[in-house]
C-alpha cells in the first residue's frame, strides 16, 4: 500500500535592521517566505544490492523511497519510523562501524568507518533519511583475501631492508598538508556543487568534510537581526549569488551571534551596506551545518560590498 506525503520547506527570512544616520537609527523589518512542494510516494522497496549498501543494516521496514542508489553510495528514505526504531537503527550503524568522528543529537547522526566511508541519517517525523557515501579519494572497501593470495603475497616481498624517508622530506610533506587553501567554485568541484544544491545531505556532508576550513564566494543580504536581546550584537543571514526578487538557489549562510568589529568589517560599526537585499563578498571560515534550519554557520574573516 503506498502513501503520498507532503514536503513543505519554508525558509523564512529574518526581520531585518537597516540603520539610519546620526544617532536616530530607523529599523525596517522585512519578511519573505520561499515555499516548496515536492511529493514523494512510499511502496515497499528493495535494499540496493551493492558492496556499499551491505556496510549499512537493513532498516526493519522497507516501506521507503530510493531517491538515488549507486556504486559510491545512495539516498533513501524510509516511512512509518518511530524514534525507538530511528535510535536503534543509529546503533546498528555505530555497531557496525560507523562510530568515527560521531556526531549524533536529536533527530540526526554523522560517523565515518575505519575505510573513510560517511553514513548520514535524520528522523523528520516518522520519516528517515539514510545517506552513504565513499570517501573522497575513492572505494576502500574491505577485502577478504584467500589462504594462497595471502601466501603469494608474502613470498613475493622482497628481503632488502626498508629505508626509511628522511625526516626534513616527512616534514615538508606535513607542512604542505597544513596549507590552508580558500576554497571557491573555481577551485573546488564539489563546493561548487554545493552552492547549486538545497540537498541537506549533500550540504551537510561536505560542511563535516570541510570544518574549518576557508570559503570565499559572493552573496546578498537576507536578513540582519540583534542577537536575543543584546544591542551590540547581531545575526546576519546569507544567500548565494546576486540579490533577487524571484529566484533564490543554494544553501542559505548564518553568522551567529557575532559583534560587527568580529564580522571582518574595517571599523567597529555595522556598516550601512549590511541590509537586506546588499550583494557582498564573504570570505569566512566553516563551522558547522545546523540539520534542523538548514543554515551553513559561518565565521566571517571579511565582508565587502559589492
Amino acid at each position: 500500500m503506498k502513501k503520498t506525503i507532503k514536503v513543505i520547506f519554508c525558509v523564512m527570512l529574518c526581520t531585518t535592521l537597516l540603520f539610519g544616520c546620526g544617532n536616530n537609527n530607523t529599523s525596517n523589518f522585512e519578511q519573505k517566505t520561499l515555499e516548496t512542494d515536492n511529493t514523494m510516494t512510499f511502496g515497499t522497496i528493495e535494499w540496493p544490492d551493492t558492496d556499499i549498501a551491505r556496510l549499512l543494516p537493513v532498516p526493519k521496514t522497507l516501506n521507503g523511497n530510493i531517491n538515488w542508489s549507486k556504486d559510491y553510495g545512495f539516498v533513501i528514505y524510509i516511512s512509518g519510523v518511530s524514534k525507538e526504531d530511528y535510535t536503534d537503527y543509529n546503533s546498528q550503524c555505530m555497531h557496525a562501524g560507523f562510530n568515527i568522528e560521531q556526531r549524533d543529537g536529536d533527530g540526526f547522526y554523522w560517523a565515518d568507518n575505519a575505510q573513510g566511508y560517511h553514513v548520514h541519517t535524520t528522523l523528520d517525523g516518522d520519516v528517515m533519511f539514510i545517506r552513504i557515501d565513499e570517501p573522497e579519494d575513492g572505494p576502500n572497501l574491505p577485502v577478504e583475501e584467500s589462504t594462497e593470495e595471502v601466501q603469494e603475497e608474502a613470498e613475493s616481498v622482497s628481503e632488502e631492508p626498508i629505508v626509511e624517508e628522511p625526516a626534513t622530506v616527512i616534514e615538508e610533506k606535513v607542512e604542505e598538508n597544513l596549507t590552508d587553501t580558500i576554497l571557491t567554485i573555481d577551485n573546488d568541484e564539489k563546493f561548487a556543487e554545493i552552492m547549486q544544491s538545497t540537498d541537506y545531505g549533500r550540504i551537510g556532508l561536505y560542511v563535516f568534510n570541510n570544518e574549518g576550513k576557508t570559503i570565499e564566494f559572493d552573496g546578498n543580504i537576507s536578513g540582519v537581526e540583534k542577537h536575543k536581546n543584546y544591542d551590540t550584537r547581531y545575526d546576519v543571514w546569507i544567500y548565494t549569488g546576486d540579490y533577487s526578487e524571484t529566484d533564490v538557489y543554494g544553501p542559505s549562510f548564518q553568522i551567529y551571534d557575532k559583534n560587527p568589529f568580529n564580522m571582518g568589517f574595517d571599523d567597529f560599526y555595522l556598516p550601512n551596506y549590511m541590509v537586506f537585499g546588499q550583494n557582498i563578498h564573504v570570505v569566512a571560515k566553516l563551522v558547522s551545518f545546523n540539520s534542523d534550519t538548514g543554515f551553513i554557520i559561518i565565521d566571517p574573516i571579511s565582508i565587502t560590498e559589492r
